[in-house]
């Protein structure tokens, strides 16, 4: 292979004496590449499972999440997480049900705790609490389900104090907002992904 210069940014590359390729220059590549980077990263469509909210769509009724466990509470958790992330972006008003457009209704399918760590005599350490709820999105009046998700889920780890039985049950209230937070943050980014 020879490499003759016939440029400042451009090279000729001769795999044989009769074959000369031009090589891209360095400059073009890199432009050519973060404009690739840039088409792929860049602007909002409505692709699949996004959703695509009525343009008369101004507010929103959460409903408190029914509750499937033993754990109370936690369907009021998780309604008021989502109430608190709708009044947060500003997206839609959160209102009642005879005044809102949109209503948000769920349940609190399961909760479990593991624990995932134990100390001396095999008295637990650090437990995780896993939580599955189901959410839909429907438009009043037309009762048409405009997003839905049955199996959304998330974990929370948190340390048990076993000199205290008392704490290790708000400890567990505690994951379970947190899990009710990051799920809450979800459920609002996904219903509103079109918006």
């Amino acid at each position: 292979m020879i490499i003759q210069k016939s440029s400042p940014d451009r090279a000729v590359i001769s795999l044989s004496p009769s074959r000369p390729v031009r090589a891209v220059s360095w400059t073009w590549l890199i432009l050519f590449t973060g404009c690739m980077w840039l088409a792929i990263g860049c602007g909002y469509g409505f692709g699949p499972g996004e959703v695509k909210l009525p343009p008369h769509a101004k507010s929103v009724c959460i409903v408190m999440f029914d509750n499937k466990t033993t754990e109370p509470d936690i369907g009021a958790f998780f309604s008021d997480a989502l109430g608190f992330e709708f009044s947060r972006s500003g997206v839609l008003k959160v209102t009642d049900r005879t005044r809102a457009d949109l209503i948000v209704e769920g349940e609190v399918v399961s909760l479990r705790v593991d624990t995932i760590s134990y100390g001396q005599y095999n008295v637990p350490l650090e437990k995780r609490a896993w939580v599955t709820v189901k959410a839909r999105l429907t438009e009043l009046g037309t009762n048409k389900v405009l997003w839905r998700d049955d199996n959304l889920s998330w974990h929370y780890e948190y340390l048990v104090d076993v000199s205290d039985p008392r704490a290790g049950q708000a400890s567990l209230q505690e994951a379970i907002k947190q899990i009710a937070k990051n799920l809450a943050q979800k459920m609002h980014d996904r219903m509103l992904a079109g918006f």
